[in-house]
């Protein structure tokens, strides 16, 4: 007699990522955004501000993340007002911010409510080496991205000032989509290297780098895709005023892009 084939055996669906539902008491912006103060998002720090995990209670199950900034530190609140609320293209959806009061620092502090990457960080930190991304990519994908939202940006009148691939997303969990970070929470360029800016604002006080224009954007954007193109970052460890002296004296592209 013969035997029946048997059947495959389908794979399993892959496990669905669940937005992260905090733990304790959680302090709430407008009635709406829950942040939970005992569950941070090391993995979305920012230099000047710190990821706690958010839900909102209309919406239970969305991904979202909420920064706490520095409260010695000026947030751009008039980029804050700009922003909140659009959709732009390759640019982290800013849904809302206020004043909290929050019980780890004791006083209150500005909070800013994001949309969760669901890729995470492009790039751990500038110490650490990734699999370099392929020209075509680059070239055909992340840069139309990216060179769309400085577009929408500068539209808007609101220059980025905080690109690096430190502050690159991916925003879908399949990797297709990188957008810019957080440029809010902190004065404009203030937690930018001077790997990332052009000579004459480098040779500035990280506090005192001003605005700046969509030819520091640009500027930024270049050293960023240079990055992302070796899987490294050229000149690591080297500190900001040898970093300053090699770009006067050779020009920044020479400089850093070397043999």
């Amino acid at each position: 007699m013969a035997k029946e084939p048997e059947k495959k055996k389908e794979a399993p669906p892959p496990p669905r990522k669940e937005p992260v539902k905090g733990a304790g008491t959680p302090v709430v912006l407008r009635d709406r955004y829950q942040i939970y103060p005992a569950t941070p998002l090391f993995d979305f720090d920012q230099p000047s501000a710190t990821a706690f995990a958010c839900t909102d209670k209309r919406d239970p199950g969305r991904f979202l993340l909420a920064y706490i900034c520095k409260p010695e530190l000026p947030p751009r609140v008039n980029v804050l007002r700009t922003l909140k609320g659009q959709q732009l293209a390759g640019v982290i959806p800013l849904l809302d911010w206020g004043i909290v009061e929050w019980p780890l620092a004791g006083r209150q502090c500005l909070v800013v409510i994001y949309v969760r990457p669901l890729g995470g960080r492009v790039m751990p930190s500038l110490d650490s080496e990734i699999k370099p991304l392929e020209e075509h990519e680059l070239v055909k994908k992340i840069m139309p991205q990216l060179a769309q939202s400085l577009k929408e940006m500068s539209e808007r009148g609101i220059p980025h000032r905080a690109i690096r691939p430190t502050n690159l997303f991916w925003m879908d969990e399949n990797c297709e989509q990188m957008v810019l970070g957080d440029c809010v929470t902190a004065p404009p360029a203030y937690d930018q290297p001077v790997l990332f800016e052009s000579i004459e604002v480098g040779m500035c006080l990280p506090a005192a780098r001003g605005s700046g224009s969509y030819g520091d954007d640009l500027y930024a954007l270049g050293v960023s895709i240079l990055i992302l193109k070796l899987g490294r970052t050229p000149l690591k460890g080297l500190e900001s005023e040898p970093l300053l002296r090699g770009k006067i004296a050779k020009g920044s592209y020479s400089y850093l892009v070397g043999d």
